[in-house]
């Protein structure tokens, strides 16, 4: 039981370590990209790409499957971001 749980905790790392780079990338990325873009379009595109990208991490990751509902919840939860900004 605890080989298994030191295999665990090796995977777990890796990907904790995946996850904290692409934080920093994404947090750098978005520090540049606000000296060009106003908040009020860098805020929902930055959500937007996150939410596409996180379902795409879902499905590579944790072998999940795309289904249509998914893919609407997606396209609704973008619509919403995008009404949201215009309000």
């Amino acid at each position: 039981r605890e080989e298994k749980a030191k295999k665990d905790y090796g995977k777990i790392m890796i990907y904790v370590s995946v996850m904290a780079v692409a934080l920093f990338a994404t947090s750098y990325l978005k520090t540049l990209a606000a000296q060009y873009l106003s908040s009020v379009v860098l805020y929902p595109l930055s959500q937007g790409v996150t939410i596409i990208l996180s379902m795409c991490m879902a499905a590579i990751c944790f072998k999940e499957k795309i289904t249509t509902k998914s893919i609407i919840g997606v396209i609704l939860a973008i619509i919403a971001l995008c009404i949201i900004n215009l309000l």
